[in-house]
């Protein structure tokens, strides 16, 4: 068995009975958590280190984001590909809106505003993600 096998076998053993549309969600989700960890570490660097800013409110968002998914990433390995998916979706989608509403408080219009273009790239995450009616429950939610 060879390296991406077992690695592979440990992320997704427990969707190889499973049909082929659940594996393929369970396979985005894991691709999902690490692209988005190694993408929020790179920036929780470059805030941290190379702005100097050190711990900020920032920082620790980016801290609360990674733990919110890792938690989807167990639940996926466990086989609650469904619950996990969620656990992506909601959260990132409250936070988008959260920092809008704060945002308008602290930074000026355009900048609290511009946060909105990030919402598409989770509409397009829950589309791969989620089934037909949480994808339309999503889609109210972010209109």
């Amino acid at each position: 068995m060879g390296f991406w096998q077992k690695i592979d076998n440990f992320f997704l053993g427990r969707y190889e009975d499973r049909d082929y549309r659940t594996q393929q969600k369970a396979k985005a989700t894991v691709i999902l958590y690490f692209v988005v960890t190694i993408t929020l570490f790179l920036v929780m660097y470059g805030i941290a280190v190379l702005q100097g800013r050190g711990l900020t409110g920032s920082v620790i968002g980016i801290i609360i984001i990674q733990f919110i998914l890792f938690i989807s990433l167990i639940l996926t390995v466990k086989g609650y590909n469904r619950i996990a998916a969620h656990v992506i979706v909601f959260p990132l989608s409250t936070i988008v809106w959260g920092i809008l509403f704060v945002g308008t408080y602290t930074q000026d219009i355009i900048t609290a505003v511009n946060t909105v273009v990030y919402i598409y790239p989770i509409m397009a995450i829950a589309t791969l993600v989620t089934e037909r009616r949480p994808l339309v429950f999503y889609t109210l939610y972010n209109m």
